[in-house]
């Protein structure tokens, strides 16, 4: 049985990705085995519940967990993390610690699996990913970002931009990887003048479609209703926009929003939003990925508020707008590469807004023509099944194991 080491840096209940890879292995007959960051006890307990009856091996790097014994190790780990990201924002040194907790610990527990084959996802791994190909490991990178293109100027200072792309220049022509668009494969393959990673959506398996809908968030039934969701309903996602475009609207309609929001932020929602009678604001908190789908098909539009800075956000393609898609609500999505990207393969079910004038201009198209509303939600769910099913991801992604474990 050949063995696979799927490495990562983060929850898998807050990085599905990694969850159906590791699903779609161990379903093939592979020894799985994924090593990542434990944070959070809450989210510990949600990856077991997403493991459970799945032959996969979950094994952790850095326990920073709160209430663990190894209280010094977690200090210790903190403590060279900060190190790494000052070194890196006064230039003193492009350092790894600043890409994540631990970097040691888990090249040389990595090194211990003696896998077949590792995956290399997000920052830390894949620097992890360029150590082993230096001691003759086979390893392959799923490419979830464009890490060296991504966050906001601020945020960037403190980030070793200049490691980050030799590390992508080093996956991409050295070895086998794959990303989660057409346009960003393209664009990366341009920048570092290499071959085109393959492109594997970020879909999520078929799901069977209820004749009835469960309703638990809608109110009004007699109001289109207009949903949006991330972890956190914060400042900078758009929702500003989104708002001041309601403003312009006269139609009956109640907007939802789902994830973690501050007293503050809601309070600043709530004051700016319409005083409509006919229009109305809900927030919902955060509910199990298995979930999520039925409370988004509650819906008749979802949004796709994306921005196209940095770079990453522009070319990749979200979880969201797909989502939107196989829940079957029809997509207002801002226009971002990845974004067209997806509307080329769903036209009929997602509209593309660039500007507040076109994004108010998209509303009143949908909320003034009830059969165009339920022909786009139609179409959505058919193009997603036809374009997106992971399914069909899967069967790519296995592929590319395949023919890397035979190289």
């Amino acid at each position: 049985m050949k063995s696979i080491t799927i490495i990562t840096q983060s929850h898998i209940c807050r990085n599905p990705r990694v969850w159906k890879e590791g699903q779609a292995l161990a379903k093939k007959g592979y020894k799985v085995v994924i090593l990542t960051t434990f944070y959070d006890e809450k989210l510990y307990k949600e990856d077991l519940r997403l493991l459970n009856k799945l032959n996969i091996e979950y094994k952790c790097y850095a326990d920073l967990r709160r209430g663990k014994r190894n209280t010094l190790q977690q200090f210790y780990l903190k403590v060279l993390r900060r190190l790494g990201g000052w070194l890196t924002k006064y230039k003193i040194k492009n350092s790894a610690l600043a890409l994540g907790y631990g970097p040691k610990q888990l090249y040389n527990m990595a090194l211990k699996q003696n896998a077949d084959l590792y995956i290399c996802h997000q920052e830390m791994a894949s620097y992890i990913g360029t150590k082993l190909l230096q001691n003759n490991k086979k390893v392959v990178f799923d490419i979830e970002d464009w890490y060296s293109e991504d966050l906001l100027p601020m945020a960037r200072k403190a980030r070793p931009i200049k490691l980050l792309k030799k590390i992508e220049q080093n996956a991409l022509a050295t070895t086998l990887s794959w990303t989660t668009s057409e346009i960003m494969a393209q664009k990366m393959a341009a920048v570092y003048k290499t071959n085109m990673p393959a492109v594997v959506y970020n879909t999520f398996p078929k799901r069977k479609k209820k004749e009835a809908i469960d309703y638990k968030d809608r109110v009004d039934h007699s109001k289109a209703s207009l949903f949006w969701f991330s972890q956190t309903i914060g400042p900078g996602r758009g929702l500003e926009v989104l708002i001041s475009a309601l403003h312009h609207i006269e139609q009956p309609l109640e907007l939802h929003l789902r994830g973690n929001i501050s007293a503050s932020y809601r309070s600043l929602l709530e004051e700016k939003f319409p005083d409509k009678e006919c229009q109305t604001l809900h927030f919902h908190s955060l509910v199990l990925n298995e979930e999520l789908p039925a409370r988004i098909a509650e819906h008749d539009i979802g949004f796709a508020l994306e921005s196209k800075e940095p770079l990453s956000r522009n070319y990749t393609i979200t979880n969201k707008i797909l989502q939107y898609l196989e829940a079957g609500v029809a997509v207002i999505a801002s226009k971002t590469e990845g974004q067209i990207e997806v509307a080329v393969l769903a036209p009929e079910a997602v509209f593309l807004f660039e500007q507040e004038k076109s994004l108010i201009d998209a509303i009143k198209l949908l909320l003034s023509n009830r059969d165009l509303l339920v022909e786009a939600k139609s179409k959505a769910r058919q193009s997603y099944l036809k374009s997106f099913l992971w399914e069909k991801q899967e069967e790519k992604l296995c592929q590319l194991i395949e023919a890397a474990l035979s190289n």
